[in-house]
């Protein structure tokens, strides 16, 4: 029986965003009635982010800029407004992985196996307790756009410290950095990438050539500037490099190895030895890659937009040039404007949508292209973004990805650990939730921003990026394992503490209740079918057990359709 229920919340999902109309009109007006509104310069009618929202409003700002948002959050959001809450994100100071590891490693923990155990602790750490939200929330999207997969403690750790270091930066700076980045030299294999050898043939490695420009910068196609492919004279869409660019790119990336590397002692990618097998020191591994100009290319080298860069030039100077000519490609902007727009609105944003944020790339409104902190503002505060009307498109809204879900969870309904520790790694995560933080399986993410769901989400052209690792086993899986969290994990000393008792005080009102796990939960958007279902099942739980009456509530928000899509 549960299973059939789940197949029938799976179709249900899938329906949600299927496109079987047209986008709503952008001069919807806002369904705040009452409130202070202000029109934008982009036609639509939306929420002033100067003054206060209401609770749900600010609720359903704070799921898409936060791991889920706590009721207090939200009230203070509500006494407040979004202007101020952003600009107290961007100012707040963030910790680092790197520290926390190196912090155990003091404390006797052996971390020098080399697993991804506590790197992946410490995210957690930070996704749950952190009061710097919107960068953990930006810096894991991030995290989802320039790749690094499973990797040992100190290269992850170091790795998510740089893109959270350059969350709210340049991404000019940020794409320079991840490129010199050990952890992503690894990952790869462009570390230790030699020059051709016309005697013997040897060619550069073109792995992070190409997917510096497809994956990270430009993608496979030319675009409009709000997003949409150009197309030449037969009405096919134009790629935007070749191969010949590719192994151009691929002799401008040679010459870079490890920092303090010494090729005359060492052989030349500079390993040391250590207990198992060859390693870098750890403090190699947490520095920029250092250029060895005997090993970098010094022919002329076509890149792309078929730009030339001379011949006998540093591989720092060829790299800047590389770099200047990916970050002002036309395509920068909107591509990488669609993307932290899925990770963190929608996963069909309209070109318009896209556009605009695209134009807050170009320029900051002070002249600054790349600027990180306009582009996330204008993800958020778009009228696709704030006008609620809008949200309730047959296309709007997302899938939450699992971690996000459990996040939330370990936020909203647990107590910190007392001595800060979050052991949230069993290797089974993958096989249930299809997701593991730090633990992509490849270079492109868990899930692509093009993934098209079969069936109808496919035939109306309708993206779902987050169900690519959804299925009817992920679904009833990744149910159970939430259960598992709610009803049995274990609470011995220095471990997880479930916090029910705020809500196991309304169970004697089903209502009340429900209308709370509302607000938190799926931000006052929960259907009135499904409102009456949850009120109804909750009744039936005897008066007298407030826990069970909780727990039934929050297990049917976890799998209802209004929670799984993020509207």
């Amino acid at each position: 029986m549960l299973d059939a229920v789940n197949r029938c919340g799976l179709l249900l999902l899938a329906a949600l965003l299927l496109p079987g109309c047209a986008e709503r009109d952008e001069e919807a007006t806002s369904a705040a009635a009452g409130k202070s509104t202000t029109t934008t310069t982009y036609g639509a009618t939306i929420q002033s982010t100067a003054t206060a929202p209401t609770t749900t409003e600010a609720s359903r700002f704070l799921s898409q800029a936060t791991f889920g948002p706590t009721e207090a959050e939200i009230n203070a959001l509500a006494a407040s407004n979004i202007d101020a809450w952003l600009a107290t994100q961007f100012a707040l100071p963030r910790q680092t992985h790197y520290a926390y590891v190196l912090n155990l490693k003091s404390q006797g923990v052996d971390i020098d196996d080399f697993s991804n155990q506590y790197a992946i602790e410490s995210f957690w750490h930070q996704a749950i307790t952190g009061p710097d939200q919107l960068r953990q929330r930006t810096t894991w999207a991030l995290s989802q756009i320039f790749v690094v997969g499973e990797q040992d403690n100190v290269r992850n750790s170091a790795y998510y410290d740089l893109l959270a270091s350059h969350a709210f930066g340049n991404y000019r700076q940020l794409l320079e950095d991840v490129t010199l980045s050990p952890a992503m030299g690894q990952w790869l294999s462009h570390i230790g990438n030699q020059k051709e050898d016309l005697a013997t043939g040897r060619l550069p490695d073109e792995n992070y050539a190409r997917e510096m420009m497809q994956l990270f910068s430009i993608g496979l196609w030319e675009l409009n500037a709000d997003g949409t492919r150009r197309l030449d004279g037969n009405s096919q869409p134009i790629p935007t490099y070749d191969q010949d660019d590719i192994r151009g790119m691929a002799k401008v990336l040679t010459g870079w190895s490890y920092a303090n590397c010494n090729p005359a002692a060492e052989f030349w990618y500079c390993f040391e030895s250590s207990r198992e097998g060859y390693y870098r020191r750890y403090d190699d591994v947490v520095l920029k890659m250092q250029a060895y100009e005997d090993y970098h290319s010094k022919v002329a080298k076509t890149i792309v937009t078929k730009r030339v860069l001379p011949a006998n030039r540093t591989a720092k100077q060829d790299l800047d040039d590389a770099l200047d000519t990916l970050f002002n490609h036309p395509n920068a902007a909107p591509f990488i404007a669609r993307q932290l727009i899925q990770r963190l609105v929608k996963s069909n944003p309209s070109p318009a949508y896209v556009g605009r944020v695209a134009t807050a790339f170009a320029n900051n409104g002070s002249g600054v292209r790349g600027d990180l902190k306009a582009v996330i503002r204008a993800v958020l505060v778009d009228a696709e973004a704030r006008d609620i009307t809008l949200a309730q498109a047959s296309n709007a809204g997302k899938l939450r990805e699992p971690i996000v879900r459990l996040a939330q969870f370990m936020r909203v309904f647990t107590l910190p650990p007392s001595n800060a520790r979050y052991p949230l790694n069993p290797w089974w995560m993958e096989e249930v939730f299809g997701q593991r933080p730090l633990s992509s399986p490849s270079v492109f993410n868990f899930y692509s921003p093009n993934y098209l769901p079969p069936g109808e989400m496919a035939q109306n052209n309708a993206y779902g990026p987050e169900f690519q690792i959804l299925h009817e086993t992920s679904l009833v899986d990744s149910y159970n394992y939430m259960e598992y969290w709610v009803y049995y994990a274990d609470e011995a000393p220095g471990s997880f503490t479930r916090s029910y008792g705020a809500y196991e005080t309304l169970a004697g009102n089903p209502t009340a209740l429900v209308d709370k796990l509302d607000l938190v939960l799926t931000s006052g958007t929960l259907s009135p079918l499904a409102r009456s279902t949850i009120i109804s099942a909750v009744t039936q739980v005897p008066s007298n057990d407030p826990g069970e009456r909780f727990k039934m509530a929050l297990m049917l928000f976890q799998g209802a359709p209004d929670y799984m899509i993020q509207k």
